[in-house]
Formats: C-alpha cells, sequence, structure tokens
C-alpha cells in the first residue's frame, strides 16, 4: 500500500512540475480513497495531507487552476 502511495505522489509531483506531461492517469488516483479507508482513525493527520493531495488531483484532471487552500483544508 505504501509503494502505491507514493508512486502515486511521484506522478502528481511530475504533473506539477511538468506542464509536458501525461495527465490522462490522475482520474486513478487513488490516494483519498486510501487516506479514508486506511488512515483516518489511526492518523487523521497524514489522512488529511493525503485527502489535500486528491484534492490537487482532481483540479489538475479537470484541467482548472488549484486553489489556495489553508492549514483546515479550506480554500481561500
Amino acid at each position: 500500500m505504501y509503494s502505491s502511495l507514493l508512486n502515486q505522489l511521484q506522478y502528481v509531483k511530475h504533473c506539477i512540475e511538468d506542464a509536458g506531461i501525461d495527465r490522462s492517469r490522475l482520474h486513478d488516483i487513488s490516494v483519498g480513497h486510501i487516506a479514508i479507508r486506511e488512515f483516518e482513525e489511526s492518523d487523521p493527520e497524514f489522512a488529511a495531507t493525503l485527502n489535500r493531495a486528491y484534492f490537487i488531483c482532481y483540479y489538475k484532471s479537470q484541467g482548472l487552476k488549484v486553489p489556495c487552500i489553508d492549514e483546515s483544508g479550506n480554500i481561500i
């Protein structure tokens, strides 16, 4: 599971850093689901961080600009 998370997060990082990378796989990112299923109770801070990563994936996959969010996850 951790290797899957790492691979997904590295792909997201590459999508952010390289405008020319194929973003078609962003729809397959499951870090948000893993965060809720596996970590919400045992490590809520880690789960929140993964959910923020999923938030970025969602916006990027739609071709939208990612809005700024505060520490609580609220859109600023």
